[in-house]
């Protein structure tokens, strides 16, 4: 990788040229773009879509006092939300005496920020990131960061070049007063989403949860059992005691049925916390957290396969009598008797469940 020498502010820095991007714990987009900014006075931003609060983000850039920005409008059927967007941007700005300019093509597609300081150049990034709080910090994205001064020239001119249509004040005033009074006249259905996991089982990843949990979930209690043909819903919400906040967004659920013993499938965690949400008196489990079905084809007739969640540790035990059932090191599900909301499995086991899952709902 080239290296160059710099002085800056008095010193000689040594500099790689491109450097890689990505998002992570220890380091994301956000991270860069802020070290950029701190070396920076004027900041070109080049992202189809940006945060509505964006005033966030820029909070944290304090010393930039010239934005300019390179977007899309009516492109990807988001004209109603780019109209809010634009207009709390300009607000921001005008509040906080930045020189803003907002330019859009909406044939645009690339992801591009350019970084100055009087006028020299002072770094670039070249990414798939959006600027919005999942392409800097959350979304896997990857990109390169430039320090190379004929480069960045070299895309300024490139994006210069571009045709674009530029906003002024009024403009931006009287598009979101439009799109007020749109959203008023014009409520926006609910549409119908295209899902794939209706005719695949989705196996979870654990990437984006290096904690992942596996838990053994029972559904229905003996009063009230989960029996042949109830069903849950593709996102539906689950109960558990009082220790529902150890669980994890992106922890995965095999749903046992009381009642008939047999798995109703895998679900996925998709909230942040559990809420208070007691149904009556009698409700054991009060505290609910959001679930996504990952095993569709199979949950919706899982009485069907009759697949009894003890069988299965028993064939298990019997394929790897050195592997455990249960994370804390037992070969059992004795614990199910004695009313516990949940039973953390071994990642070994969870992945057989999910396996057989799939194996069966295949033949």
């Amino acid at each position: 990788m080239k290296n160059y020498v710099e002085i800056y502010r008095g010193e000689v820095v040594m500099k790689d040229s491109i450097g890689i991007l990505g998002n992570d714990k220890s380091k994301n987009h956000f991270k860069e773009i802020l070290k950029l900014s701190k070396e920076s006075d004027e900041l070109i931003l080049v992202s189809p879509f940006f945060t509505k609060d964006i005033g966030f983000f820029l909070e944290n850039m304090e010393t930039i006092q010239k934005l300019t920005i390179y977007t899309v409008f009516e492109g990807y059927n988001d004209a109603l939300n780019k109209a809010d967007s634009v207009h709390e941007l300009y607000r921001y700005c005008e509040s906080n005496n930045i020189k803003l300019s907002v330019k859009f093509n909406d044939d645009l597609h690339g992801k591009v920020y350019l970084f100055y300081k009087n006028d020299k150049e002072r770094g670039a990034i070249v990414t798939s990131a959006n600027f919005t709080s999942k392409g800097l910090i959350n979304n896997y994205e990857w990109g390169i960061s430039i320090n190379d001064n004929d480069k960045q020239k070299l895309l300024r001119s490139e994006i210069e070049e571009m045709t674009v249509y530029e906003l002024n004040k009024h403009q931006i005033e009287a598009i979101h007063k439009s799109a007020i009074d749109f959203k008023k006249n014009n409520p926006i259905p609910k549409e119908n989403v295209f899902k794939i996991n209706k005719y695949i089982n989705v196996k979870p990843s654990k990437n984006g949860n290096i904690k992942m949990g596996y838990y053994l979930k029972p559904i229905g209690v003996t009063g009230n059992p989960f029996k042949k043909g109830d069903t849950l819903k593709e996102n539906d919400e689950i109960g558990f005691g009082d220790s529902a906040n150890k669980l994890n967004k992106g922890d995965i659920l095999f749903c046992h049925s009381v009642g008939t013993g047999f798995l109703v499938g895998y679900y996925k965690i998709s909230s942040d916390s559990s809420e208070f949400k007691e149904i009556n008196k009698d409700d054991r489990w009060p505290w609910k957290v959001s679930v996504e079905c990952y095993s569709i084809p199979f949950s919706k007739e899982w009485w069907v396969y009759e697949m009894k969640t003890n069988d299965l540790v028993s064939e298990f035990k019997k394929l790897y009598p050195d592997k455990h059932i249960t994370y804390n090191g037992g070969d059992t599900l004795g614990a199910l008797k004695w009313g516990r909301d949940r039973i953390r499995l071994t990642e070994q086991f969870a992945i057989y469940l999910i396996e057989e899952i799939d194996k069966n709902w295949k033949s």
